[in-house]
């Protein structure tokens, strides 16, 4: 088993090794796999993801080795330039979420990027990024950093499998938004028998804290309100839902179906 690191904007992983199988999920420029079976003729490499999330992608989407990202992408995407200026050469676009090696910063807002697997140096704008969280910062702040970036993908697009602003879905939404505060969940809309997620009643839920239906899963933003991506007609996309009869979103069928709460407090 080797480690490899994601060197392509989006490696696609598939349910089987091919690409005519079902997307399972989306790993983004940056974030580190083990690859456990090398690939065969058809170039499709078995791995799991650095989150536990195994299947197949394209051999050509890893670099060999690790990658020690202190930036994560938080604008719907960052450009990747030759050199510091607008109208340079873009070498790469990368989506939201994706992680970063930053060398530095200018005085006039670039920060400089080491690529995956190369020692070359990029450039993209620093309001473009934030720093890499990995470990949970306090309940308060976490519940307030938590909402405040999964409503950074209203209206984003559903895609099932996808974790982007180009498309993302229930628990790719709910898995990004806790990853970039330094909290890693499962990437299934289910809640596993193990992890760091602990069940509790709706009464119990505060804002951040996870819904679970079934096949279904969505953020808690307080007051009866949720945030999920959902392809429903007329939603398609992530939107605000409600379990208040009186709200344009409100879901009693999801009201209906709902299994439980989960928090990792």
């Amino acid at each position: 088993m080797r480690k490899a690191t994601v060197c392509v904007p989006i490696a696609a992983l598939y349910a089987t090794a091919t690409s005519e199988s079902v997307l399972q999920d989306e790993i983004l420029y940056g974030m580190e796999v083990s690859v456990l079976e090398e690939a065969k003729e058809n170039g499709m490499c078995n791995v799991v993801s650095f989150y536990e999330y195994a299947g197949f992608v394209s051999s050509f989407t890893l670099c060999d080795g690790g990658y020690p990202a202190n930036r994560v992408v938080s604008a719907p995407f960052a450009h990747l330039m030759k050199q510091p200026r607008v109208d340079s050469v873009q070498a790469m676009r990368v989506p939201k979420g994706s992680f970063l090696l930053c060398m530095g910063e200018t005085e006039d807002g670039w920060s400089q990027i080491q690529p995956v697997g190369s020692s070359s140096i990029l450039y993209t704008k620093t309001s473009w990024l934030s720093k890499r969280v990995t470990k949970c910062p306090p309940e308060e702040q976490f519940r307030r950093d938590v909402v405040r970036t999964a409503m950074s993908y209203l209206h984003t697009p559903y895609q099932f499998g996808g974790k982007t602003s180009s498309g993302i879905d229930c628990s790719g939404l709910c898995f990004m938004s806790y990853l970039k505060n330094g909290a890693v969940i499962w990437r299934d809309a289910v809640k596993p028998p193990k992890g760091i997620v602990k069940p509790i009643s709706l009464q119990q839920a505060k804002p951040a804290d996870l819904l679970y239906f079934p096949g279904h899963m969505a953020l808690y933003l307080g007051d009866a309100r949720f945030l999920h991506a959902t392809a429903r007609a007329g939603d398609d996309g992530v939107c605000i839902g409600s379990f208040r009869k009186e709200d344009k979103g409100y879901r009693g069928d999801l009201l209906k179906s709902f299994i439980c709460a989960g928090t990792i407090f």
